[in-house]
């Protein structure tokens, strides 16, 4: 066992949502009081605290620890700015200047009940109070051929960054029978290619592309690292530690803890992404977690 000395620390606020989407990824339970997360962040000797969760908006008292950490942006599903646009009065007050949308370009309709008109609208609303926007998408095998008229959306919609991310087969993907459209690794290669050639396309000012480091290593170098559970931890509202955010709550995957003030880790994360085991493919759909490598 040791103390946890790394850089980052991800909190996961919350994992009450107003939404159901049919693949998502989040296995713990529970919601963070606020003395125990101002505690946390007073304790944290790190250079960085992210603020995660399903839906923190549905909890307003978590939107100042955004102000407090330095945090400048807000994940969402869209669903309360559309139902109270003046929440993102109270967001600029709390600091942030960017609104993250899941924005499921091609599958949507499939994995959640809000449509992208809605999100959409949302967009318009963000940028009218002056606020930056980022769309994110899962990307499987019924939209990677749709990446090139994502970007174009993005730009038409006045979004100019966008991330994209693996299609993770786990928790409710699991309950809904997703795993034939996970990705494999010829079409992650072909994904990350496309990548590649549609940041050749749209620079980086017009539209930045960003991907998540689930996809694996890059193509070029081959050395796609990961500081999961070395210099990045995640934390979850019954203060147990995990490498990586997608896997928070699964008890397999637990490292540590947080105690009397203190990180503790007890269990070593593998750092290089094509080692992990997240990444392992277990047949037997009964587990738990089930991950494409």
């Amino acid at each position: 066992m040791k103390e946890y000395n790394g850089k980052i620390l991800n909190i996961m606020l919350c994992s009450a949502c107003n939404t159901k989407c049919k693949h998502c990824y989040i296995c713990y339970k529970g919601n963070f009081e606020e003395n125990k997360l101002e505690e946390i962040i007073k304790n944290f000797k790190g250079n960085k605290i992210t603020l995660n969760g399903t839906e923190p908006m549905l909890f307003p008292q978590y939107l100042k620890f955004f102000k407090i950490v330095g945090q400048d942006y807000i994940f969402t599903n869209s669903n309360i700015i559309y139902n109270n646009p003046k929440i993102l009065d109270d967001l600029i007050a709390n600091g942030i200047k960017k609104v993250c949308f899941s924005y499921h370009y091609g599958i949507q309709e499939m994995i959640s009940d809000i449509p992208l008109s809605q999100v959409e609208s949302c967009i318009t609303m963000c940028h009218n109070k002056g606020l930056k926007v980022r769309l994110l998408c899962s990307i499987c095998k019924l939209n990677k051929n749709l990446l090139e008229e994502f970007c174009k959306k993005a730009i038409q919609l006045d979004v100019h960054e966008i991330q994209l991310t693996n299609f993770i087969i786990q928790g409710n993907a699991i309950k809904n029978n997703f795993y034939d459209i996970a990705l494999n690794d010829d079409e992650i290669l072909q994904v990350l290619k496309k990548v590649n050639e549609l940041r050749a396309i749209f620079p980086k000012e017009k539209l930045f592309i960003d991907r998540c480091g689930s996809f694996g290593n890059s193509i070029k170098s081959k050395n796609y690292l990961c500081d999961a559970g070395i210099d990045d931890v995640t934390i979850t509202p019954d203060l147990k530690l995990y490498p990586c955010l997608f896997f928070a709550g699964m008890k397999e995957y637990e490292i540590g803890y947080y105690e009397n003030g203190k990180f503790f880790i007890t269990k070593e994360c593998k750092h290089n992404c094509n080692n992990c085991l997240a990444k392992k493919v277990f047949n037997d759909k009964d587990k738990n977690f089930y991950f494409i490598k």
